[in-house]
């Protein structure tokens, strides 16, 4: 009698307030929002991640550039300490001596 009595609040809940009525599809909603959500948060942290990476790289490269190029015009040119670097840039295979 109890159990009937609570099952009989439980529908008039239900049907008074649609709020409270959860039904198992949207819960698979909430959890696929949810798995969207992380998924995009994930693929936007690792894109910055690498975009970091990649800045760091770049003002390592002109950090070493910049050294690079001091080194040759402070040190006198001897067999020890030259340095085959291009003023462009490019690397020293392709460049032409």
């Amino acid at each position: 009698m109890l159990q009937e009595k609570l099952l009989q609040r439980k529908k008039s809940t239900r049907s008074e307030d649609p709020t409270i009525d959860i039904t198992s599809e949207k819960l698979a909603a909430i959890a696929g929002t949810s798995d969207t959500i992380a998924k995009v948060y994930e693929s936007t942290s690792r894109k910055i991640h690498q975009a970091r990476q990649q800045e760091r790289m770049h003002r390592l490269c002109c950090l070493m550039h910049e050294r690079i190029f001091h080194l040759r015009l402070s040190e006198p040119l001897t067999s020890r300490n030259i340095i085959d670097v291009p003023p462009n840039g490019s690397f020293a295979s392709s460049y032409q001596r």
